[in-house]
């Protein structure tokens, strides 16, 4: 029973992390009953990446730790190692690139010495997605192939679908926008096989965004539409704001203001949205509400943009300086300036809250 509940909860995590979660405690239970160390440290290890997933990170850092201590206790190098994954892959969603990096490159000696092809590709992939968060694309293109090459060879749909998911990045970064269409559409396909709807929301989402790059605001909407309810299947929050931070946009494009106004409202409500959509939310919401005519509701969001301006800045800017990126006075204050977005949100719209004045 205990292994079968830990073997759902595994199999279970991006496919539906709630369910994922209720084995996971099921088997904690059993495990503790019987002092089943290592049971204890792979259902922990499950319970994190349970809530990394979910994008409770707080929880997924308690919960992969306490996992690490049992692994330790166990004295199993390719436990440690499995959890040190999850740890780096937290890490990555913390935007600690560099540390994440780091830490993967530690742990894949260990599952090429046990021939892992599971983690393997997972490790590949991930270091692969650290290189592409820090802008190195060659490196980010080169290690998202090595892991579809290993996915193909273990006939991993989830590994497939992660690779062309990471490639569609790489290519919309390079103004590809027909490749990362692509790419997008694979994506969604492979995690449809796998069965993973939260992922396959991400993947369709993307593909959206790149139909309304091509002006096909008709495919864009029907993609976001089936992106939200894949998102509101599962539950998750940050992906279903995502999700209505997408519709928002086409919402917008299309001149529909009230209903930009609508979903990019509804995409904030959640606790679990990222900085990143926040701050397009807040834009569309500015543009939006000025031109439907409402200055005094952009005045306001406007306001709140320009504090969530101000702390990435600061956010990105003390970052830089633990990593000693900074050494002189005038690199500190164009790093202010730079660190954010390359300044191209906050140009534009600082030019159409100018209407507000």
């Amino acid at each position: 029973k205990l292994q079968a509940y830990y073997t759902l909860g595994r199999d279970l995590v991006t496919a539906d992390f709630n369910k994922s979660k209720v084995y996971a405690f099921k088997g904690i239970a059993i495990a503790e009953k019987q002092g089943n160390t290592v049971m204890l440290a792979n259902l922990y290890r499950t319970l994190g990446a349970c809530y990394t997933v979910e994008g409770k990170y707080d929880s997924a850092s308690y919960t992969l730790n306490k996992a690490l201590i049992f692994a330790s206790k166990a004295k199993d190098e390719h436990l440690i190692a499995y959890i040190n994954l999850g740890i780096a892959t937290l890490n990555i969603r913390k935007n600690y690139f560099k540390e994440a990096l780091k830490q993967f490159f530690e742990v894949l000696p260990m599952f090429e010495k046990h021939n892992d092809k599971v983690n393997m590709r997972k490790t590949l992939g991930s270091i692969a997605a650290s290189y592409m968060y820090l802008e190195n694309f060659n490196q980010a293109e080169k290690y998202y192939n090595e892991a579809m090459k290993v996915a193909s060879e273990i006939k991993d749909s989830s590994g497939l679908g992660q690779a062309y998911q990471g490639l569609c990045r790489i290519a919309s970064a390079r103004q590809e926008t027909d490749k990362a269409l692509s790419y997008a559409l694979q994506s969604a396909a492979a995690f449809h096989a796998s069965g993973e709807k939260l992922f396959e929301s991400v993947a369709k989402k993307e593909a959206a965004l790149m139909y309304l790059k091509k002006n096909d605001v008709t495919k864009a909407g029907e993609l976001a539409e089936q992106s939200l309810v894949l998102a509101k299947a599962i539950g998750g929050t940050r992906y279903i704001s995502n999700a209505q931070s997408t519709l928002s946009s086409i919402a917008l494009y299309k001149k529909d203001y009230s209903a930009a106004i609508r979903f990019a409202n509804e995409s904030m409500q959640t606790d679990s949205v990222d900085s990143d959509t926040k701050t397009t939310m807040l834009e569309n919401l500015v543009i939006a509400s000025t031109l439907a005519g409402k200055p005094q509701d952009a005045a306001g969001y406007f306001n709140k943009y320009r504090q969530l301006i101000n702390t990435r800045i600061n956010e990105n800017y003390q970052k830089s300086l633990t990593e000693a990126e900074v050494k002189y006075g005038t690199e500190k204050q164009q790093l202010r300036i730079d660190s954010l977005e390359k300044t191209r949100r906050l140009t534009l719209i600082t030019s159409v809250a100018g209407a507000l004045v």
